[in-house]
């Protein structure tokens, strides 16, 4: 089982987390993916559902957008060989994207044509003519690029705000976040929802978690070293982290979810890619 990254090109940082490429020829998955920003997925070999805590099982297409996954899911796939590519979709993205509210879709995988029309089709039949990541990211960014080509400045100079706000502190102040923007919280909330698939609050919240999971994934040190003043005890610790993750700390620690452990290795971009990417 392997899940392979690479960074987006400089011009489409703001729209993509990162590129990846998960295989597996072990015969099937049933395994813990953590919250996440919306996704882009490619199944080019065997089938698989979502999995969200009181929802129906949701199949994927073979081209889908996943919404915002504001909660851990698990996911289960089927045969004997499961090739996914995919990309994450910052809020950016989902703007120029979609124009949809992304509250609407968190935790809801939809078929791609819904959202992006035609051409997914022929897209899927020349990427399964391609074998390596490489090849897979370049026939990819060349495709994207049209579709996001236009991000007015009113959402753009939102979202990024919101970005910052998020990067400057594991428990950033809600009243810093309306100053930047020259809106009231109320108003923020709403565009929050609307670009992002929840409210700014709730967005560090999860921020939070997924920085300290990625942590406590990426060292050798003792999981309690990671406990700080963002956090009000061990107890509030390990709850945040394991409602946004499916997983205690100690359970990162030993991973015991394959996939969680391989997602986190995402941090090997950092440099290349935004800290809110690669410190999540």
């Amino acid at each position: 089982m392997t899940l392979d990254y690479m960074p987006p090109p400089a011009d489409l940082a703001s729209y993509v987390s990162a590129f990846y490429l998960f295989q597996s020829d072990e015969g099937g998955l049933d395994d813990l993916e953590r919250a996440s920003v919306a996704q882009f997925r490619l199944t080019l070999a065997g089938e698989g559902d979502l999995l969200i805590e009181g929802m129906a099982p949701q199949a994927y297409p073979q081209v889908s957008i996943v919404g915002p996954r504001l909660l851990p899911s698990r996911v289960l796939a089927r045969g004997k060989q499961i090739t996914v590519f995919g990309g994450g979709l910052l809020p950016s993205a989902w703007a120029a994207l979609t124009r949809l509210d992304a509250s609407q879709f968190a935790n809801r995988v939809v078929p791609a044509e819904q959202i992006v029309g035609p051409g997914v089709q022929a897209y899927a039949e020349q990427m399964a003519q391609l074998t390596d990541l490489g090849s897979m990211v370049d026939f990819t960014v060349a495709t994207a690029r049209a579709h996001f080509a236009t991000l007015d400045v009113r959402r753009g100079t939102f979202i990024s705000s919101l970005n910052q706000w998020l990067e400057s502190d594991l428990d950033p102040d809600i009243n810093d976040l309306a100053l930047a923007v020259g809106l009231s919280r109320r108003q923020a909330e709403r565009l929050a929802k609307r670009y992002f698939g929840a409210p700014p609050k709730y967005l560090a919240r999860m921020y939070r978690a997924l920085r300290a999971a990625n942590a406590i994934a990426n060292s050798d040190q003792d999981w309690h070293d990671f406990l700080s003043d963002a956090f009000y005890d061990q107890s509030h610790f390990i709850r945040e982290i394991k409602f946004f993750t499916g997983l205690t700390p100690s359970a990162i620690r030993s991973h015991q979810s394959r996939l969680t452990q391989l997602a986190f290795g995402r941090q090997q971009l950092a440099g290349a890619v935004s800290p809110l990417v690669s410190d999540s």
